[in-house]
């Protein structure tokens, strides 16, 4: 006893090779592929096909061509759910990108902060270091200058003992 759908199983090759359909040339790097106007296949362009391909030609209100009618129906909704695809990752994506553009304005200015920070820490730490040298010359400065005014005192000492001397012996 035959089932509902042997008639699928009987012969494959009996409706001929199956026909090579040509395939479109890929596009260039970078290019978007050219979307047909419609690329649903009409019911009339499906009924010229198999009549072309397989020489069957297939009436008007032929089931069959139903077939066509859901499938191209089913490929405008596809192209519809791929069109709002496309627009939510294009938002998506400027929503990512305007978010890590935040996010590296924010990390430029924290580094430069940082840099500017570090740079006027720097310059203080240097200014300390030059406070503190100049501390120490004015200390030896103030020792010699100290050193000068006794040895100048000593001297004009010195110098009041020999001209005294002089002048006894002179006298």
């Amino acid at each position: 006893m035959a089932g509902p759908i042997d008639w699928l199983n009987e012969d494959e090759g009996a409706a001929g090779p199956e026909p090579e359909l040509p395939v479109p040339p890929l596009a260039g790097a970078g290019e978007k592929p050219e979307a047909p106007a419609s690329a649903a296949l009409t019911v009339e362009e499906a009924r010229a096909l198999l009549l072309r391909l397989h020489g069957v030609a297939v009436p008007e209100g032929d089931p069959l061509l139903m077939i066509v009618t859901l499938f191209a129906r089913v490929l405008q909704d596809y192209e519809a759910l791929l069109a709002r695809h496309d627009k939510d990752m294009a938002a998506a994506i400027g929503t990512s990108a305007t978010a890590a553009a935040k996010a590296v304005d924010e990390s430029l200015e924290t580094l430069k902060d940082k840099t500017v920070r570090a740079g006027i820490n720097g310059t203080l730490a240097l200014v300390e270091r030059q406070g503190v040298a100049v501390e120490k010359t004015m200390v030896a400065i103030r020792k010699v200058r100290t050193s000068i005014a006794v040895l100048t005192v000593l001297t004009w000492l010195a110098s009041g003992v020999s001209v005294t001397l002089l002048w006894s012996i002179l006298k």
